[in-house]
């Protein structure tokens, strides 16, 4: 059984995800406010991974702090945005904030790749256009979307190192999947494919 708990994180209010799955975890974008994430992990589980959805700062900003307490954990992010990664400080400069320059050893990972996670598999699907990196996490009937597709709207694509054009080729891909999916955005609320396909203007 699949269980997903969603915690606000931050300023910008990332969703940042725990997902356990028998006596396994995984974080998906700890974006920043550690001490939020760390009572949703349980003490019978193992945290497998840490999955990123792409670079950009409030979707990482948590990232050093959890190695520092799970130092064998893996950090996984598309081979793409690993620079972005890295310019962290340089995107607070752009939204007028001070932020320390991230340390943590990152695994990259492409499009079709496939991670063990207890008796199911997480499936990374490439998503460029809010990132050149932008990727989805498809686990079972849950789809973690990052800042690539919410409820009725879209990621920026105004943004440094965006790009309009992946983006709608991003989200015709994601039209395809199955419409049962759940959704799992970067921020706000829950929702699916099937609503996106009736209500999203983008899709």
């Amino acid at each position: 059984m699949i269980k997903v708990q969603s915690i606000k994180v931050g300023k910008e209010r990332t969703n940042c995800y725990v997902v356990s799955v028998a006596d396994e975890s995984i974080i998906i974008d700890p974006g920043a406010e550690a001490e939020k994430i760390f009572p949703f992990l349980s003490n019978s589980s193992k945290l497998l991974y840490i999955l990123l959805t792409h670079g950009h700062f409030d979707h990482v900003g948590a990232v050093d702090e959890i190695k520092r307490l799970y130092p064998g954990v893996s950090v996984f992010i598309h081979e793409a945005d690993i620079a972005l990664y890295r310019k962290v400080p340089e995107q607070g400069i752009f939204v007028g904030e001070l932020l320390p320059q991230p340390k943590s050893e990152l695994t990259a990972v492409s499009d079709g790749e496939f991670l063990p996670f207890g008796e199911e598999e997480i499936e990374v699907i490439a998503t460029p256009g809010h990132t050149p990196g932008g990727v989805c996490f498809r686990l079972g009937g849950y789809l973690f979307t990052g800042d690539t597709l919410f409820y009725h709207t879209i990621g920026r694509t105004d943004l440094p190192f965006s790009n309009e054009i992946e983006m709608k080729l991003s989200l015709d891909r994601l039209s395809h999947l199955d419409c049962g999916l759940r959704i799992f955005p970067g921020h706000g609320k829950e929702t699916t494919i099937q609503e996106e396909l009736e209500n999203n203007p983008y899709l």
